[in-house]
């Protein structure tokens, strides 16, 4: 058990507690002893840190805003030909922009990197202009939908105002003329597209139609929707061919009662050539025809007939005769072209069987092609409505909020350099009193003196006065 006072013990189980040394537990003396190493350390580091703040290269930002939105006309008017969204629009235009090419064009054109040009390859110039320029998304509607625009900001950081500002305004530019490139040249694209594929489309059905109306003058009176009125034409045909048969009837039987007449035959040259007439009429019909009686008839009433007749009742029989059966020749050839008739429109009415099928493919394929040539006609019409809203540049519109302007302040100015340099020279120069310290320890009481020393202490000589 300690005979020490039990203040003391306590004091000692809090300092073996404490991991510091014990020369550190009383920074009010190490700050006494070390004070002129302190001091001459934090002049030091002043210097150091006046110097470096001297020298330490300044860096500007010029920055622009960008806003892209959508195009001002709803889709149910005027469809557009750009399906992506504006994201992906703006990470079209800007890998355009972005381009080894293009980025070469900005240096070249704005003098960026003059001091390196003749050194540095244009290629490798370009390549750290892409990384030096940041494209940032601050802003957009949209919520769960695609967002109606989108704000872009455009910063680049570099040591001369005046040149950030030229830079990025002339990137800006180039976002917006590629933006309206990209969007005509989509335009134009499927406008393109879809002028071929109708004129694909109508060339086709041209073709075909002229295929059909062959097929439909080579088979004409054969084809299915002809059928009816065929028909109604062959019922026509066979009413005049009845009508025909009937004419050329009476018209013999005029003939037969004009030659019934006596004062009609009296010579023998009449009589021969009623005899002629009998021989070729039983040559063509039967013995019981009334064409053949009647010629009997006016052979017997002849032969026994005197030949005292007047001439002139006979020459007026003989032209009526005449004139009748020139009607009836007419009526007969009538006849025969009726029967023409008829026969062509049944050798076409049984060829519609057959011609059927061919007829309704035809015809199906013609639906088909009209049908395509239709929704490319308006298709083709939506794609040049499109190509003309993008060329009064009422689409997607990336238009400028905020010009870059030359910066007035750097990005980390002079006096925060400084603060943070005295600040860590202060921290240093505590560091090095600390060290010293550490290096040369001292004893700073009793207490500190028994814990060094392995030897018990018998008394103690207070401070003088």
């Amino acid at each position: 058990m300690s005979d020490r006072p039990g203040g003391y013990e306590e004091y000692e189980d809090d300092a073996e507690a404490i991991s510091l040394p014990a020369q550190l537990r009383d920074p009010v003396g190490v700050m006494r002893r070390q004070l002129r190493w302190v001091m001459a350390s934090l002049v030091l580091f002043l210097a150091i840190t006046a110097g470096v703040t001297a020298v330490f290269p300044l860096q500007y930002e010029a920055s622009a805003t960008v806003l892209l939105s959508s195009k001002s006309i709803p889709d149910e008017y005027v469809p557009t030909t750009i399906l992506a969204s504006i994201f992906e629009q703006f990470e079209t235009i800007r890998s355009e922009v972005f381009s080894r090419e293009s980025l070469s064009q900005i240096i070249s054109a704005t003098g960026l990197y003059a001091d390196e040009v003749d050194r540095v390859p244009m290629a490798a110039l370009a390549t750290r202009l892409a990384n030096d320029v940041a494209v940032d998304s601050v802003g957009g509607g949209g919520g769960r939908r695609a967002p109606s625009s989108v704000a872009f900001q455009i910063r680049l950081a570099g040591k001369e105002p005046e040149l950030l500002a030229r830079v990025v305004n002339r990137i800006v530019a180039d976002l917006i003329n590629a933006n309206v490139e990209y969007r005509s040249r989509q335009a134009r694209i499927t406008t393109q597209f879809m002028q071929r594929e109708f004129d694909r489309a109508d060339a086709a059905l041209r073709e075909h139609e002229r295929k059909l109306a062959r097929f439909r003058t080579e088979h004409r009176g054969a084809l299915p929707e002809e059928e009816a009125a065929t028909l109604s034409k062959l019922e026509r045909l066979e009413e005049q061919r009845r009508s025909a048969i009937l004419r050329m009837s009476e018209l013999r039987s005029r003939v037969e009662r004009i030659e019934a007449r006596p004062e009609t035959v009296a010579t023998s040259d009449t009589l021969e050539g009623l005899r002629r007439r009998l021989r070729e009429a039983r040559a063509v019909y039967t013995d019981d025809h009334p064409n053949v009686l009647s010629l009997e008839r006016q052979v017997a009433a002849m032969e026994g007939r005197s030949p005292s007749s007047d001439p002139s009742m006979r020459r007026q029989g003989n032209e009526e005769i005449a004139l009748i059966e020139e009607s009836i020749r007419r009526e007969q050839a009538r006849l025969e072209q009726i029967d023409a008739e008829v026969r062509t429109l049944e050798e076409r009415l049984e060829m519609t069987p057959k011609i059927a099928d061919d007829y309704s493919a035809l015809v199906r394929e013609e639906q088909i092609l009209q049908e395509n040539y239709v929704d490319y006609l308006r298709k083709l019409k939506n794609a040049e409505l499109s190509l003309s809203l993008e060329s009064a540049q009422q689409g997607a519109q990336l238009t400028r909020m905020d010009a870059a302007l030359p910066p007035t302040s750097p990005i980390i100015p002079r006096w925060m350099v400084a603060g943070a340099g005295a600040v860590a020279s202060i921290v240093l120069a505590l560091g090095v009193g600390v060290l010293r310290e550490l290096l040369n320890p001292v004893i700073i009481d009793e207490d500190h003196l028994e814990n060094t020393i392995p030897i018990p202490c018998v008394g103690s000589i207070s401070e003088l006065a």
